[in-house]
């Protein structure tokens, strides 16, 4: 059950994430061609440009539900096999999410 679980979360996560990220990163080019002239930037200005994109990224992400679910759905797996049983009552919200 956990194999299948984690495998699940694989895929799913190699499904939906680079989307994700793709549309996050599309959106940053976008702000940044419409309103800043081309010219040239500096070192600290380009290393806060990619840090303020890696962390829109991380919250686009944490704001997918499906994507968290599916991590705690593979984490209560694991977590399940190597502590106790108990935690695999999670994989029965899978009612409630479909």
């Amino acid at each position: 059950m956990s194999c299948f679980s984690v495998f699940v979360v694989i895929f799913y996560v190699f499904k939906k994430a680079p989307l994700v990220i793709k549309e996050s990163w599309n959106e940053d080019v976008e702000e940044v061609t419409r309103n800043v002239p081309k010219k040239k930037k500096g070192f600290i200005m380009t290393l806060f440009g990619f840090l303020y994109k890696i962390v829109k990224t991380a919250l686009k992400l944490l704001n997918n539900f499906q994507l968290l679910y599916y991590l705690a759905y593979g984490a209560t797996a694991l977590i399940g096999v190597l502590w106790h049983e108990f935690f695999f009552t999670f994989h029965m919200t899978e009612i409630l999410v479909r």
